[in-house]
């Protein structure tokens, strides 16, 4: 621009100078004759001097008006031309001086425009050019700068076009003539480039704060929350209580759930350890964490325990897995949930591991015996022998033989009624009834020492009197209760005169639960004539004490009590009674 304006100031001052040097020599001429001699400002016409024209001048002595030079102007009656001003051109003979126009320059002496370069901008009556500011653009021919537009911004100067505009970020909105993005207010956000104004930007949603330029919402960091839209501070966030927890971005917080504890400041729950379990929800520490009882176990995060499986027990407290779990050994069984063994009763054995219930258990064999807990039976020992169902095994009677721990005739109890052989061992003693009459012997069981429930599953009589035997009273699979008596009637019908002998036979067996080793005892209550009037008594106060594993074998001793006597009877003595007492030991 320098260099344009050195040229221009160049071409005006040379046209100057060969004006006056013509002036010069048209005054060093000769004199027409009668020709004026004219001052400056006008020329001689003839004898007279005229007023030089504007767009010409007239120096002394003119003798014709000469126009006016690029880069003057002249008015009316002047020597020589003025130079064009600052801002304004003149073109050859100008009589005044024309504004140079926007989008143009004129600088001192101007005798035509200047286009204003690309980059710059020229006003109305610029003497030279502007840098196009930031924030705008100026083409070439500017004469203001253009704002760039909305949606984008131009930082630097000196711009030409609208290209040189860069998109707005996100985060920002960017008026049009922005040197600038300008940032979103706090507590808002703009996600999209090339915003315009702050009405793109949104308001922070819960759960979430935005700083000033935000193009995205930051969520509340895990453990606080933040209840309210629009914050534009982490210092919104408020930091979730004990016993609640707050995950990335909440808007509330949430309970602590079973199974676990929430510190302050939870971001999420945390587990219980193994070996405890936490059964309520809203824990606060791990101080909350139960230990596992005995007979279950508790994984990580447990909000109950878990029962050990059946056929297995834990013994122990705070087990931490089913690793934990012992299986029931043999000899007993586990239901689910157990802390030991519940080992086989007495009389049975498990001989499996890991047995469920009691069904497990299987009754002991005759000629083997089960104490308690036992996993297999115990075969007997020479010179004992063993019921079924047994737990102890028993020494053989004198005179009996055991052969592979089993007693012969082990299945009944039985005793002789023969009033032949008052005294017999072995026997209970009657007197001769009367031929044709009955008589009858009443008899009372009782169990007076034992629990469970014993059935009575045999009932006869044997030998060469057998048919003139009858009971009354009692019946094949009655059950008989401990404490609680049962009367039954031994009924003589004869057939002729004389006397009769038969044997009766009782079987008592123990029923499942019941104790093997019982006692019982067979009570004589009376013999009545019931044909005759004033019959007499024939039997009284006669006791049969069966002591042993279940009844099953007598082994009898004498005794001989003094006889009681019933109403209306004849005493008999002594001799005529006896008791016999079997024991089984």
């Amino acid at each position: 621009m320098a260099h344009l304006m050195a040229v221009c100031m160049a071409r005006v001052w040379k046209a100057a100078f060969f004006g006056a040097l013509l002036a010069v020599a048209w005054l060093a001429l000769p004199p027409k004759a009668n020709a004026a001699v004219c001052s400056s400002g006008s020329y001689a016409s003839g004898a007279s001097c005229v007023t030089c024209p504007a767009g010409s001048f007239c120096p002394t002595g003119a003798t014709a008006p000469t126009s006016c030079l690029a880069g003057t102007y002249c008015t009316t009656g002047v020597a020589i031309g003025a130079t064009c001003p600052t801002g304004y051109y003149c073109p050859a003979a100008a009589s005044g001086f024309t504004p140079c126009p926007g989008g143009f320059f004129c600088p001192l002496g101007a005798a035509a425009t200047t286009a204003c370069p690309a980059g710059r901008y020229c006003p109305p009556t610029s003497g030279g050019s502007s840098v196009c500011s930031a924030g705008h653009y100026c083409p070439a021919v500017s004469a203001l700068p253009t704002p760039a537009t909305a949606g984008t911004y131009i930082a630097g100067i000196g711009a030409t076009s609208a290209a040189a505009g860069v998109t707005c970020p996100p985060g920002n909105y960017c008026a049009a003539g922005s040197a600038n993005p300008t940032s979103a207010p706090g507590g808002s956000y703009i996600a999209s480039a090339g915003a315009t104004s702050a009405a793109a930007a949104s308001t922070c949603p819960v759960g979430n704060y935005c700083v000033t330029g935000s193009s995205t919402p930051t969520k509340a960091p895990a453990g606080t929350f933040i209840a309210g839209a629009g914050a534009s501070a982490l210092a919104s966030a408020v930091t979730c209580p004990a016993g609640t927890y707050c995950g990335l971005g909440a808007t509330a917080t949430t309970t602590c759930t079973i199974g676990h504890y929430c510190i302050s400041g939870s971001g999420t729950p945390t587990s219980t350890r193994a070996g405890t379990y936490i059964a309520v929800t809203g824990a606060t520490s791990a101080a909350a964490g139960v230990t596992c009882p005995v007979g279950n176990y508790c994984l990580l995060a447990a909000s109950s325990p878990t029962a050990a499986s059946a056929g297995t027990f834990i013994s122990t407290t705070g087990a931490t897995s089913a690793a934990a779990e012992q299986v029931c050994p043999a000899g007993s069984y586990c239901i689910a949930g157990v802390s030991a063994p519940s080992y086989a009763m007495a009389g049975t054995y498990i001989s499996v591991l890991g047995a469920t219930s009691s069904a497990a258990q299987i009754q002991c064999p005759a000629g083997s015996y089960c104490p308690f807990g036992s996993a297999a039976p115990t075969a007997d020992d020479p010179g004992y022998y063993s019921i079924a169902g047994g737990a102890n095994q028993i020494p053989c009677p004198p005179g009996s033989a055991c052969l592979g721990g089993i007693l012969p005739d082990m299945s009944f109890v039985s005793f002789t009624l023969d009033p032949a052989h008052p005294g017999a061992v072995g026997s209970i003693a009657f007197d001769t009834i009367s031929v044709g009459g009955f008589d009858t012997v009443t008899l009372e069981i009782r169990i007076p020492m034992t629990v469970g429930a014993y059935k009575v599953t045999n009932i006869g009589f044997s030998g060469a009197n057998a048919g003139q035997f009858i009971t009354l009273g009692l019946f094949i699979g009655e059950t008989l209760l401990p404490g609680q008596p049962a009367d039954f009637a031994i009924v003589y019908a004869p057939g002729a005169n004389g006397t009769a002998t038969a044997s009766l036979t009782l079987s008592i067996i123990p029923q499942i639960g019941a104790d093997p080793d019982f006692i019982f005892a067979l009570s004589g209550v009376g013999v009545i004539h019931v044909a005759e009037p004033g019959g007499m008594a024939l039997f009284a106060g006669a006791v049969l004490v069966v002591v042993g594993m279940g009844g099953r074998q007598v082994w009898r001793v004498n005794n001989r009590p003094q006889p009681a006597t019933l109403a209306g009877s004849t005493p008999h003595s002594s001799s005529d009674f006896q008791t016999a007492v079997a024991t089984v030991s």
